[in-house]
């Protein structure tokens, strides 16, 4: 194991006296604890990007579509760089709540070594391409070959490239193509030759897919099936089935699954869980923007890790324990918590709401978030130990301001409104669309939802109040977007356009 690191930090300047507990807490009650903690076992963006479809298209969202964990972390977080001798680094702040009382919220934003077109290692791609009839409506092929026509220029020499193509039937037009060799000219007719016809066999599709990955696999190379779909399997072998290839095969030969949906009515639990399984990545493509970031800019994330297998611990000292994580699996136990592969060029912010013993925080307390990971090409097992102090990370919450900072805990504060944003679009979803809707502005009628709509608007605009950050910008957009399809409200004009909505649809936080 590499040796324990520490997180750079500027020095505290603490006046106060250090703030001593009476007594300790006990540590059978959670104070102290050290946790395992997952964000989201597959890192993937599917949730947020169906969440503003359907606003933009006035669409009803289906509660399972709302998964807070992938909505908090489709938007970015202010993080630090990594030193040049680790792969992660870890940017701490805490506050006091303004959402519960009597609680403070930590946010960790770790990010993981910088890769890029360049840095990253080459690919052997198995493309699965989602051919069937059903292929033709929505324009969905069209974001498909539009997408994969974008890959093309992402691609560098040495990558391998297979292409698998499927309805009810399996054809395999393109094998072992390698970038840097072959005429670039073949790979593009392939895709331009794409055209929608008959049944949906996925299961067939992935089961050769994997085939061609497993005999083409490469050790220096990052090995991935991508399956684009609207997964709306309806012949063939389904569900569970194809659930338990793609975990034999991964299992056996380490051959990771990403998968891209196209469509509003695609199959999300399925795909999920597909990816799950495979411990890819899972992105939806709901609009032009979205094809060309997945596909372009963002193409070295869907293809490559920075590390693997990846578990985070969370060590307290003994006057905090955890109120609430704000993310999709916390345990004592490393067993009961998913492992992930932490994709290149990505960060994930780790927000959970402390309590601290009677009600103050001591200046001279660590925290430490131990990263336990294998190295994606040499399978070495490592540990960075970032340690960070209340002191140090928490000036505010303490007394203090620091030095050079107009938003000392900026991440915190963000991540307040989207998280109040969160559980507003849930409870909307939870309520489910009135009889007789329409996809328009101004053509539900729920007077109750409308109501929540704008007390939820005002705890939106409080929290924001001050930020110059254009993603809080666009929630609050977002939000005013959603409840325009209501009866009577104030936004079911059409809405003047500001600098939240005009912005690449992967955010990217202002430095």
């Amino acid at each position: 194991s590499a040796p324990p690191s520490l997180t750079s930090a500027e020095p505290a300047t603490i006046a106060a006296e250090p703030i001593m507990p009476l007594a300790w807490p006990p540590a059978e009650e959670g104070w102290g604890a050290a946790t395992f903690l997952s964000n989201d076992d597959s890192m993937s963006l599917s949730s947020a990007q169906r969440v503003i479809f359907a606003i933009d298209q006035h669409l009803p969202l289906p509660p399972q579509h709302v998964r807070p964990h992938e909505l908090l972390n489709y938007f970015s977080f202010d993080t630090d760089a990594v030193p040049p001798d680790h792969d992660f680094s870890v940017h701490g702040e805490i506050a006091p709540s303004r959402r519960k009382e009597g609680l403070h919220t930590l946010g960790l934003a770790v990010a993981g070594r910088p890769v890029g077109k360049e840095g990253r290692r080459n690919a052997a791609l198995t493309l699965v391409v989602d051919r069937s009839g059903s292929m033709k409506e929505e324009g969905r092929m069209d974001f498909l070959k539009r997408g994969l026509l974008r890959m093309v220029r992402e691609l560098k020499d040495g990558d391998i490239v297979h292409l698998v193509t499927f309805d009810h039937r399996v054809c395999n037009p393109l094998r072992n193509f390698v970038v840097g060799r072959d005429d670039l000219s073949v790979l593009t007719q392939a895709i331009h030759a794409l055209e929608p016809a008959g049944r949906t066999n996925l299961h067939a599709g992935l089961n050769l897919g994997y085939q061609l990955a497993d005999a083409s696999y490469q050790g220096t190379h990052s090995n991935r099936v991508v399956v684009i779909t609207d997964a709306l399997a309806n012949t063939g072998v389904t569900d569970p089935s194809t659930l338990a290839m793609v975990s034999d095969w991964y299992d056996a030969r380490r051959i990771r699954l990403s998968g891209v949906g196209v469509g509003r009515d695609f199959d999300d639990a399925l795909l999920d869980r597909l990816t799950e399984k495979g411990r890819g990545a899972y992105v939806f493509l709901g609009s032009e923007a979205e094809v060309d970031a997945v596909f372009g800019a963002r193409f070295s994330s869907l293809v490559e890790t920075v590390a693997n297998d990846v578990h985070f611990r969370l060590h307290l000292p003994p006057a905090l324990r955890i109120q609430q994580f704000h993310g999709e699996e916390a345990s004592s136990s490393k067993q009961e918590v998913q492992a992930v592969h932490f994709f290149a060029d990505t960060s994930q912010l780790f927000l959970a709401d402390l309590e601290a013993w009677q009600g103050q925080l001591r200046p001279q307390d660590d925290i430490m978030l131990e990263i336990e990971y294998q190295h994606p090409e040499t399978g070495q097992t490592l540990v960075e130990d970032h340690v960070l102090t209340l002191g140090n990370i928490g000036a505010e919450v303490l007394g203090q301001s620091r030095a050079g900072r107009e938003e000392p805990d900026r991440n915190v504060r963000k991540a307040e409104v989207i998280t109040a944003f969160i559980e507003a679009i849930e409870r909307q979803a939870w309520r489910g669309a009135p009889t007789g809707w329409q996809a328009r502005a101004g053509a539900w009628q729920d007077p109750d939802a409308l109501e929540d709509c704008s007390r939820t608007r005002e705890e939106l605009h409080g929290l924001a109040e001050g930020s110059h950050d254009p993603e809080v910008t666009r929630v609050l957009s977002l939000w005013d977007g959603y409840c325009e399809r209501f009866e009577g409200t104030s936004t079911g004009r059409p809405r003047r356009k500001t600098d939240g909505d005009r912005q690449d649809p992967w955010p990217g936080a202002t430095r």
